[in-house]
């Protein structure tokens, strides 16, 4: 069964996006027991639209190989952060935290969340 992918991304056989193999890559240097471990398969896992086909859901490129922008949703546009006021605050948030707290960990996971596009 096919899962829609949306948000600027396409269902592609993973050996051919290259977010997904990097992903894989990162994967295989993690110890198998780890809750890194385990994060990150479930996250990769998530991405798959279709198992049969070995297809998972990859951000789309343009003919230069630079990422398209996602489709941020919810009227969100996709910016620089720095542009973005919610984001200014989510980073001055996650300034006053302390670095090895949960909180912290939760917020800059929240924040990775929002990026749309890398590059930008």
């Amino acid at each position: 069964v096919d899962l829609d992918c949306g948000g600027g991304r396409e269902c592609t056989v993973g050996e051919e996006c290259q977010q997904f193999v990097q992903e894989k890559t990162k994967l295989s240097s993690l110890p198998r027991n780890s809750n890194a471990y385990k994060e990150k398969l479930k996250e990769m896992e998530s991405l798959v639209c279709n198992k049969k086909l070995k297809t998972v859901c990859c951000h789309k490129e343009s003919g230069d190989g630079e990422m398209v922008d996602l489709d941020c949703g919810g009227g969100r546009e996709c910016t620089v952060g720095e542009e973005c006021q919610q984001f200014v605050q989510e980073k001055t948030k996650l300034s006053s935290l302390p670095r090895n707290s949960n909180a912290y960990k939760e917020k800059l996971k929240e924040m990775e969340s929002l990026v749309c596009n890398k590059k930008l």
